[in-house]
């Protein structure tokens, strides 16, 4: 193997019609340099391979650098993050739904009581009136109990429909 100093060394026969010495030195001067760095860093590279050998953490130190699989498997990571974040708000929108829909149905149930004992309270007014003559004025405490009668009997009803 040609080593930097082969290169330092080397020597050109002269010719009369050769190359311009000093460009030629010049030349070889950069050759040179950049020929001794690249020869010390295999020589590094090759101490920490052998070392590498008894000491597999030198290895991880090597190739330390972010490889295809890291950067797949912490994109891997981030979707199923993702995604588990997705289902996690998808499942707190269901129960909600399910919530609202539930307290739906509970205004719909009370709306159907009121409309019933509403109802119920208008045919016993209705049937106050019917069976008084327009002189006659029933006693108000007896027209509130035979209201809430009614009432109570109606809303006995309603819930035992259910």
């Amino acid at each position: 193997m040609l080593t930097p100093l082969d290169i330092q060394n080397a020597a050109f026969h002269r010719s009369f019609r050769g190359y311009n010495e000093e460009e030629v030195d010049d030349f070889l001067d950069k050759v040179f340099l950049e020929y001794e760095a690249l020869y010390r860093e295999n020589q590094e590279l090759k101490k920490k391979l052998e070392a590498s050998s008894k000491n597999p953490k030198v290895i991880s130190s090597l190739t330390a650098g972010p490889t295809n699989e890291d950067a797949l498997a912490k994109s891997s990571q981030i979707i199923a993050d993702a995604q588990r974040q997705a289902n996690e708000i998808l499942a707190r929108a269901q129960e909600q739904v399910a919530r609202e829909k539930a307290r739906l149905e509970e205004l719909k149930q009370q709306r159907r009581m009121f409309k019933e004992q509403f109802q119920a309270m208008l045919q016993t007014f209705f049937h106050i009136l019917k069976n008084y003559e327009d002189g006659e004025v029933p006693d108000q405490t007896l027209v509130l109990n035979r209201l809430n009668q009614d009432w109570q009997a109606e809303v006995s009803a309603g819930v035992e429909k259910e």
